[in-house]
């Protein structure tokens, strides 16, 4: 089962008629759950994070063994 997104909950409101509150401190909420809906649903595509501060392929030429 697929999580639903923000703009997917804010769909489910407006079809169900139910208003979300124009007031300034709304608004910031709302663009922050979608900066952190995004943020997430783009890290789930990437490769993998590091196990520390300097992942392997970023770094790889800068310590090279002689």
């Amino acid at each position: 089962m697929d999580a639903l997104s923000f703009n997917e909950i804010e769909q489910i409101f407006k079809v169900n008629g139910l208003k979300i509150s124009g007031h300034w401190w709304m608004k910031l909420k709302m663009a922050w759950y979608r900066y952190t809906d995004k943020n997430a649903r783009e890290n789930t595509m990437t490769k993998g994070g590091s196990c520390c501060s300097q992942p392997k392929d970023i770094y790889a030429q800068r310590y090279r063994r002689r």
